[in-house]
């Protein structure tokens, strides 16, 4: 009793579906059948009697045409396909050549770029050494040998001040450094011996204020 009423339940669940699948069966066969008859009606049926008419004027051609047509299908169809094949196979090969060989022609330049870089790296880096120790070796020079000069202390704490591992010297005696600058620019200290050194020496005047009054470089 129960099978039967699963049974009967199952039937009553499907049946609105299979009355869907039918409608759309019944609505592609009425399409296909108009298109059919669209393409009967404009196509077959005025070349049918183009045929006919000419095979009433010209009955030895007619034939002749047809049974070539006929034997010719097979051969023009096959060369039809063998020729698209042909095309579509050379084409892509074509592109997988082309786009491999752009592809290594990219990789070689590139490699040969990446070299460049690096020599134009290590030339930024070596040029940008020899101006710093020809900076700090000037330095060195003004502040051990010159008398305006400060001593090595000094230089060494110039030299961190200058790569930043001490404060700047505008933090400290901003005021004076300003003005120990614009008396050198202007020319008003003549005690100095070399005009950019002095504005060096009033850069890090701030910093230096706290070092010992005088470092005679005859002591090192």
């Amino acid at each position: 009793m129960s099978n039967s009423l699963v049974s009967s339940s199952n039937t009553l669940d499907t049946q609105p579906v299979r009355e869907d699948m039918q409608k759309l069966m019944n609505e592609a066969v009425v399409l296909v059948r108009d298109q059919a008859k669209s393409v009967e009606h404009d196509f077959l049926e005025p070349v049918y009697a183009w045929y006919q008419l000419n095979a009433r004027m010209y009955p030895t051609t007619t034939v002749f045409l047809t049974v070539f047509a006929l034997l010719s299908l097979l051969p023009v169809t096959s060369f039809i396909a063998f020729s698209s094949v042909v095309f579509a196979t050379c084409i892509s090969g074509a592109l997988t050549v082309a786009v491999i060989a752009t592809g290594t022609v990219c990789a070689v330049a590139g490699t040969f770029l990446l070299f460049t870089l690096a020599l134009m790296l290590g030339a930024t880096i070596l040029i940008t050494c020899t101006y710093l120790c020809a900076l700090l070796a000037y330095r060195l020079y003004f502040h051990a040998i010159d008398e305006d000069g400060r001593g090595v202390e000094a230089w060494v704490r110039e030299s961190f001040a200058r790569f930043g591992l001490s404060e700047s010297p505008a933090e400290h005696g901003a005021q004076e450094h300003s003005l120990q600058t614009r008396k050198v620019v202007k020319g008003e200290d003549n005690n100095s011996t070399d005009g950019w050194a002095a504005v060096e020496q009033g850069q890090i005047k701030g910093v230096y204020q706290v070092s010992k009054p005088s470092l005679n470089p005859a002591h090192f």
